[in-house]
């Protein structure tokens, strides 16, 4: 697979690259100031620069193993680290966390056929789908919105 490098890409080497050198020093002190550290003057990626930095933030979290916590809780980056620190670590359900506010600007609210579809012979989407919200025309899928339940089965 060929990695094209992006902005996200930096983010996540850079916070990586900062969460090693806190665990190669053994000193986790200065953790709440990485984002600030990371993130100077104004937003690049968001519309604020103090999004940008809470998200870093939680990413931090994830690197050194602690659980993703929701916008509305207010806690220092460090909070709970202790239980993260510990020689042996065991993993922890689930493997891939999704930091919702990271993702406030994605549409999770429906479902659409894109350009890819080829209208396959077996029509795997509409047989699968829990609701019949699937119906095949002129080759290709089309969702009813209205009946579709958002599984995401298709």
């Amino acid at each position: 697979m060929i990695e094209s490098y992006s902005s996200i890409l930096k983010i996540r080497r850079n916070v990586f690259e900062e969460v090693a050198k806190l665990a190669y020093e053994g000193d986790y002190s200065r953790i709440e100031e990485i984002p600030y550290e990371m993130l100077k003057g104004q937003a690049k990626y968001r519309e604020s620069i103090f999004l940008e930095r809470a998200i870093v933030a939680e990413r931090i979290r994830l690197a050194i193993g602690l659980p993703v916590r929701s916008a509305d809780e207010h806690a220092p980056i460090s909070k709970g680290i202790e239980d993260a620190i510990i020689t042996k670590r065991f993993y922890e359900p689930p493997l891939v966390n999704v930091i919702d506010f990271a993702c406030n600007a994605c549409p999770t609210d429906s479902y659409h056929v894109t350009d890819a579809c080829e209208g396959c012979l077996a029509n795997p989407c509409a047989n699968v789908c829990p609701k019949d919200a699937i119906r095949i025309s002129n080759g290709i899928s089309k969702i009813n919105q209205e009946l579709c339940i958002k599984c995401g089965r298709c």
